[in-house]
């Protein structure tokens, strides 16, 4: 089995370190896992990103340039909202590495566009498997809620 988990960091965030150590188990027991990241700090040669000066510059912007359009929303939180709206390389870099099955854990900062999500299973013929470590992936979203409810009706 050759799994493929996303997270936009590999040790940086508590879901990040969560990934990391699933990823790190499953290398354990002879399991060929890669965590595919946005920003690479460890030194895992299983861990893929950006390499290239103009990935990694990229990858830094990426999250100013998914924020830019909450300017218009005065009233929320700048840190527990992510767009997701940027187009992303994520299907093609993963055609490439042949995945059997895709586990995406917090993929934020304007990582992997919303709209990727349902083309990852559908075009790389694979199981896609979301561990939900915040409640982004169905608020709209907002990463925490934090008692609001309008998700539930507009976001």
């Amino acid at each position: 089995m050759k799994p493929f988990l996303l997270s936009t960091y590999d040790i940086q965030g508590g879901a990040a370190r969560a990934a990391y150590r699933l990823h790190q188990g499953f290398r354990q027991i002879g399991v060929d896992s890669h965590l595919f990241t946005q920003y690479r700090t460890s030194d895992d040669p299983y861990v893929i990103s950006g390499r290239t000066k103009l990935q990694k510059t990229i990858a830094f912007l990426r999250p100013g340039i998914d924020g830019l359009p909450l300017g218009l929303y005065r009233h929320r939180q700048r840190d527990r909202y992510s767009l997701q709206w940027l187009p992303d390389g994520t299907i093609q870099s993963l055609r490439k590495q042949t995945p059997d099955i895709i586990n995406l854990h917090w993929t934020g900062s304007g990582f992997v566009n919303i709209a990727t999500l349902p083309q990852l299973a559908k075009t790389l013929k694979v199981p896609l498997v979301l561990t939900l470590h915040d409640m982004w992936a169905f608020t709209g979203g907002c990463h925490y809620s934090d008692g609001c409810d309008r998700y539930r009706q507009s976001c």
